[in-house]
């Protein structure tokens, strides 16, 4: 299971990309290369490399929108301020999250 989200950001000015990969398990925050898209880690292969832990609910993948135009700290305000709570909401909860890029 997938599903594509936009998620609003007021310091980057616009919205970008999460896609979502699994029913539950533990979170994921998957970072794609510079300038890369949140489809990128599907598409390079990698969900289907860990697709049995997906498919077993033991991880629960969100993968981002690289933001390379602009201030970082902008990115950075866009993962903590809008991505994390929406990682939370989803799961039910807050819980511990592992990032990987």
């Amino acid at each position: 299971m997938s599903a594509h989200v936009r998620l609003y950001s007021p310091a980057i000015g616009g919205d970008a990309s999460v896609v979502v990969h699994g029913h539950y398990g533990r979170p994921v925050l998957v970072f794609p290369s510079e300038g890369g898209s949140a489809w990128d880690y599907e598409t390079n292969g990698m969900v289907g490399a860990v697709g049995g832990l997906v498919e077993a609910g033991r991880v629960k993948l969100y993968c981002v929108d690289a933001y390379d135009a602009g201030e970082r700290w902008r990115y950075e305000s866009w993962i903590i301020d809008q991505v994390v709570p929406f990682m939370h909401q989803d799961l039910g909860g807050a819980q511990e999250i592992l990032a990987t890029g």
